[in-house]
């Protein structure tokens, strides 16, 4: 059913950045993407359009978000990463498809962008959106020459695969290529959980997508940008935000 939605999308992301990153030489890419989601959001799911409504709704938006993670904040001593090489070739060969330059992006066009969602993932397995969750044993399990009795609550966290070096070979190496299968060879099932596992797996997690490849691919179209604090660490509040807002220096692309 999103598919329908990949054009409505694209527009609102234009929409996005023509009025908050175009004619800029730095912004703060944190806010931006949390309005960014919030105009989305309440255009697919509300039909509710640009305006005075919406901004008002805004603030709202921004004051839940703000007070759910209260509720639960860690530092991390981890910095935020930068300096990774991206390919915007990928999404140049999309564009010139589109032949004219005003065409909305397409189910199919995201197809094409592998490889920027392979970085995605990689992003995602290195730093997990949520880092730890609990279970209920709906049954007798036996792990490890251990019983995990029925209703008791199991505590899983996601560093234990996705930092496992059995799976994925020299985990803190940034690698995107163990993606290109979809999923590491090698990963049994429900290792890599960043949108969780099995049933119970992320409803949202094919608008995640959407929503990435879409983003990425004008910010990479229309602009390359480096971070102005490489020192700048995040904390998880309990989702992993960085701690100024993660703000970058942005240099347009002339040939755009």
């Amino acid at each position: 059913m999103l598919r329908l939605y990949v054009g409505k999308i694209d527009g609102e992301v234009r929409r996005h950045i023509d009025e908050r990153w175009e004619g800029r030489s730095t912004v703060t890419v944190m806010p931006l993407m949390k309005r960014l989601t919030f105009d989305i959001i309440t255009s697919l799911l509300f039909g509710l359009e640009r305006g005075p409504v919406r901004d008002a709704l805004a603030g709202d938006f921004e004051r839940v978000i703000d007070l759910w993670s209260v509720v639960s904040r860690e530092r991390s001593g981890q910095r935020a990463r930068g300096d990774h090489a991206w390919r915007s070739d990928q999404h140049d060969e999309v564009a010139k498809g589109k032949g004219d330059g005003e065409a909305l992006l397409t189910w199919e066009d995201l197809g094409k962008m592998k490889f920027t969602w392979r970085v995605a993932q990689e992003t995602l397995r290195v730093v997990p959106p949520v880092f730890d969750n609990f279970r209920t044993a709906i049954q007798d399990v036996e792990f490890g020459g251990y019983t995990i009795p029925k209703g008791w609550q199991v505590f899983w966290t996601a560093g234990v695969t996705h930092m496992d070096a059995a799976i994925f070979p020299e985990p803190h190496k940034f690698d995107p290529s163990r993606f290109e299968n979809n999923q590491s060879s090698s990963a049994p099932p429900c290792s890599f959980v960043a949108f969780g596992g099995g049933p119970r797996i992320c409803v949202g997690m094919e608008f995640a997508r959407i929503e990435t490849l879409v983003t990425m691919h004008h910010l990479l179209r229309r602009f390359r940008w480096r971070l102005c604090c490489k020192e700048d660490t995040f904390a998880r509040d309990p989702m992993p935000t960085p701690l100024h807002g993660l703000p970058i220096e942005i240099e347009h692309r002339t040939y755009y």
